[in-house]
């Protein structure tokens, strides 16, 4: 239906102590320029974290036929919103990731209207701050990755206030299709799919209407199924009626690595005297069962979790196509199959990307650590969370929905509470109550050594692991100033920096220079990053399920967890994660990952090769191949040998033996680990750093326990 954007140039009225009224701000002098949509502190307005007046004047130039309606749109405000068109009070809306909207038919006048919005997003209260907070903004306003860190002080710097997204005007006739949502089920012992659709249809004719409303799927441009228009009658106000549509020999939904991510269009047009109205979804067929240890099984499949997390802004409004696309594009070309969208809710644009790009997700509902358990905070957070699973319903790629991050013991409560909201709205996907503390293990980071993953700590399904990594230098420079180098520890801690785990628990060496503390920082994560994920991924079924890696990329210039920084550039642990977490992944078991890899040599050099295949296929008559170089790059030796993988397998599949010549008592060699198909193509590489020495004796391999 028609729409009319009021995007662009709002003018602004800072108030940060809310002080202001509506009676007093046509004449106020300090109204000036502002963007729409924008978060504050994207525009001239910066860090306000209070109150900002936005209004709007805009021309109704034409009339409207008598039949239709004019709804006011936002497409997101964060946190609290007070809307007024020409005076007249339209309503107040609390919460920052959902739309919402407002019939504006009587309030319009022929000319110049006005519209006014009081948008609040506050500090937290003295008294609420940080355990008892009131706005469910998740990451937004208590996180160790946002400006100002977790701090008591600086913890709610920079906030992500602000009308954040579109805001427009849709004319839509007197009898229209408010909302649908699709639950698709896949028969496979049918060859069929049956897609229900829950349809809102709202009448606002004051009177009772018969309509008709037909339902179709479409797929590569041509109908596959069709429900026959039947004649029913709405009565005013808010109807749900139900439509139901079978798909034959449907083309299921997958993630990537799985098969192809197909999405249809589902087509629902409703005819009444009104006027015809037509909504359009994308449905993706494909079923969600939680098996053993919590295995993900998508259409009867079971998918071992290979994911990362991902909080890519704090400040929405800047997270555009484009960057979303690239986003996706890292991502899957890391091998990750999963994200985990990390404590907050991301704009529609994202959802459809993953979608498409067949990313399965872990959504989070925003809430972090503590809030306040009133009954009035716990009623709000339950009407939120029914916005959050009716708003992203329809994306194929969410598989959970996950209820809180890292509650306290005084919060299950509530955890439990949202936990019975969410599967009351939602039996067709999996719900947790939380991502606890025992799902993120930080050996090597928060506490002991790296080498603590060989026990695989966490299992069988992690959903946080890692360790922070400097950007590059040149990044910290511009991040930081003069502040970069020599370091002032104060400014680096403000951008997340971590200087305990860094140099007591990493054990990292004091800095040089920038470029030796970058350069030393991304290798610890890398090493790291490479020790866990083998080990977890050489435990698959047995007990791993699957992991998130902590985390994707920065949310702003800062000094995180992430393998790629706030410009989108990869860290050296980017590379290492794009080798290992690639659907098949070759390694040698043990130390060689963190670089302990001892080895004799006095009667050659012989590994096991340990195959991880994630894919539903096998690969007969692969070839394994090794290689060995020396600190100079010339080879020191090589062996081939022909293998089987099997699907969904993993486990040794050969050793692998070779001579190494010369006499040297010491020898630090790199080692290169390729699998290829029978035609020559690349399945899998893998790389080492080892030592090898002479020693006499019998064969044997060292490693730490």
């Amino acid at each position: 239906m028609p729409m009319t954007s009021l995007n662009g140039d709002w003018e602004g009225l800072v108030d940060r102590e809310g002080v202001l009224s509506f009676d007093r701000l046509a004449a106020h002098p300090s109204w000036k320029p502002v963007p729409v949509p924008a978060n504050w502190m994207r525009t001239d307005l910066g860090d306000v974290l209070g109150t900002v007046w936005y209004r709007k004047r805009f021309p109704m130039t034409s009339g409207f036929n008598t039949d239709e309606d004019l709804w006011l749109h936002f497409g997101g405000v964060d946190y609290q919103a007070v809307v007024w068109l020409n005076g007249q009070l339209l309503g107040e809306h609390e919460g920052y990731f959902q739309p919402f909207a407002y019939r504006i038919t009587q309030a319009l006048v022929p000319g110049s209207n006005e519209l006014v919005v009081k948008v609040t997003a506050a500090r937290e209260a003295e008294g609420d701050w940080p355990n008892r907070k009131r706005q469910i903004k998740g990451l937004f306003n208590h996180w160790d990755c946002r400006p100002g860190s977790w701090d008591p002080v600086t913890g709610q710097d920079q906030g992500s206030g602000g009308i954040w997204n579109s805001v427009w005007i849709e004319t839509v006739p007197r009898v229209f299709i408010h909302a649908v949502r699709a639950t698709p089920q896949w028969l496979p012992k049918e060859g069929r799919a049956r897609v229900s659709f829950a349809v809102e249809v709202v009448n606002l004719a004051e009177r009772a209407v018969s309509v008709t409303l037909a339902a179709v799927m479409v797929g590569d441009d041509s109908e596959v199924g069709s429900q026959p228009a039947p004649t029913m009658v709405v009565t005013p106000g808010l109807n749900r009626v139900q439509s139901v549509v079978t798909v034959e020999n449907p083309r299921l939904w997958w993630s990537w690595d799985m098969g192809e991510p197909y999405v249809y269009s589902a087509r629902m047009t409703l005819d009444s005297e009104y006027g015809t109205h037509q909504r359009e979804i994308e449905v993706g067929i494909r079923s969600i069962e939680l098996g053993d240890e919590g295995a993900w099984i998508v259409n009867g499949r079971r998918v071992f979790v290979r994911g990362t997390n991902i909080m890519p802004t704090q400040w929405l409004s800047e997270y555009t196509p484009e960057r979303i696309a690239k986003d996706v594009r890292l991502i899957r070309e890391a091998g990750f199959n999963a994200v985990r969208v990390c404590v907050h809710v991301n704009r529609e644009a994202f959802y459809q990307a993953c979608d498409r790009a067949g990313l399965l997700l872990w959504q989070d509902f925003p809430l972090q650590w503590n809030y306040s358990q009133d009954d009035t905070f716990a009623a709000e957070a339950v009407r939120q969370a029914r916005d959050m699973i009716e708003g992203l319903y329809n994306h194929p790629s969410i598989v959970v929905w996950c209820m809180q991050n890292e509650p306290t013991e005084e919060q299950q409560s509530l955890v439990h509470l949202l936990d019975q909201t969410a599967r009351g709205l939602d039996a067709s996907r999996v719900t947790v109550p939380e991502a606890a503390f025992a799902q993120h293990p930080y050996p090597g980071w928060y506490h002991g050594d790296l080498h603590e993953y060989a026990r695989i700590p966490g299992a069988p399904f992690v959903t946080e692991f890692g360790a922070q990594a400097l950007p590059s230098a040149e990044a910290l420079r511009t991040m930081l100033g003069d502040k970069a180098w020599p370091p002032d520890w104060e400014a680096w801690g403000y951008h997340d920096f971590q200087y305990h785990q860094t140099f007591h628990v990493a054990n990292l060496p004091v800095p040089s220079s920038l470029e030796a503390f970058a350069s030393s920082s991304q290798a610890y994560q890398a090493r790291l990053l490479k020790v866990a994920v083998e080990h977890y991924r050489r435990a698959k079924w047995q007990p791993m399920v699957g992991f998130f890696q902590f985390m994707f990329v920065d949310c702003w210039p800062s000094i995180t967890w992430s393998v790629v920084d706030y410009d989108r550039e990869p860290k050296l642990a980017y590379r290492t994660l794009k080798e290992i977490c690639q659907p098949v992944m070759v390694s040698i078991p043990g130390d060689a990952a963190a670089g302990d890899g001892v080895y004799t040599v006095d009667r050659g050099f012989t590994v096991p090769v340990h195959v991880v295949n994630d894919l539903p296929i096998g690969f007969p008559g692969c070839i394994v191949t090794m290689d060995l170089f020396d600190e100079h790059g010339s080879p020191l030796g090589s062996a081939r040998t022909p293998v089987d993988l099997d699907a969904d397998h993993c486990g040794v599949v050969t050793q692998l033996g070779c001579t190494i010549p010369g006499t040297r008592e010491k020898v630090s060699a790199a080692l290169r680990l390729r699998l290829t198909d029978p035609s020559g193509e690349e399945l899998a590489q893998n790389h080492y750093a080892v030592t090898l020495v002479r020693l006499g004796g019998p064969l044997r391999y060292l490693h730490h326990d």
